[in-house]
């Protein structure tokens, strides 16, 4: 089921790095599902590559560490697309067309749509080689790719549990929560935090010189931990968290992130 509501018209324009303009828009705000109030928001990044073609459509919310993820690629590759901000399962058409699941994200770039950020950078990766955030050695890119899976199915599987049943679901979805579910992610937890500390360089990324998949994919759980108010604090890894922090598309992002749109009178 979804029900629709009143359009409101709620612009918002920034400029931030080498000139490059990021124009908000608040379209509509949707109900789907069990969702009491996402909004939809369409969010325009024109890029700054040297490439053609339409500007790609990503369908998700940028709290979710999977669609971060893929925008921060997005970022790094500097390919213009349009964010179009809703929950999981959403009864948009456009979105379930190329979600059947109702999994974010989702990508659609012309006639193509996919799911899955891992299978989205896996796409953007061999689409658009230039600025790669895949090693081309075999070796590095297999260690990118396990950080990559270790991000989504180990490190956000534990932190989930905290976050939708403190955060997503009792403030934005007024959801009743799981907190037996939540201690059980925070049990959880310090294995992961043991294993990054162990990995995280004292200079540099996670694979040496290059910033790659690995930083991106991990630090975007870090980030929306934080949301329920777990941030780094073993110093090699909250050093390097700090450095990912200064990178332009992680900037970029954190402007959408802290970006909310007043409520209607």
């Amino acid at each position: 089921m979804s029900i629709s509501m009143p359009k409101t018209s709620r612009t918002l324009t920034s400029v931030s790095g080498a000139g490059r303009r990021v124009v908000l828009v608040e379209e509509s705000v949707i109900a789907a599902n069990a969702y009491s109030r996402p909004r939809a928001t369409a969010i325009s990044f024109p890029g700054n590559c040297n490439c053609s073609g339409v500007s790609m459509q990503v369908f998700g919310g940028i709290i979710s560490p999977f669609v971060r993820k893929l925008c921060l690629v997005l970022e790094e590759k500097g390919l213009p697309y349009e964010l179009t901000q809703l929950p999981p399962h959403a009864q948009d058409a456009a979105f379930r067309a190329i979600s059947p699941f109702g999994k974010i994200p989702a990508l659609r770039d012309g006639d193509y749509g996919l799911s899955d950020s891992s299978a989205i950078i896996a796409y953007l990766e061999a689409r658009h080689p230039e600025r790669p955030v895949l090693p081309a050695e075999a070796c590095a890119r297999g260690r990118a790719m396990w950080f990559d899976e270790f991000a989504d199915t180990i490190f956000a599987h534990s932190g989930l549990k905290i976050l939708f049943n403190r955060f997503v679901g009792p403030k934005l979805l007024k959801l009743p929560c799981d907190e037996a579910l939540a201690v059980e992610g925070e049990a959880e937890l310090p294995e992961s935090f043991a294993y990054i500390e162990s990995v995280a360089p004292e200079s540099g990324w996670l694979l040496g010189e290059d910033f790659t998949l690995a930083d991106i994919a991990v630090a975007s759980v870090f980030r929306s931990l934080a949301y329920v108010g777990i941030t780094p604090d073993l110093p090699r890894t909250a050093a390097w968290y700090a450095r990912v922090g200064e990178r332009p598309s992680w900037r970029k992002i954190a402007e959408v992130e802290a970006y909310r749109p007043k409520k209607p009178q």
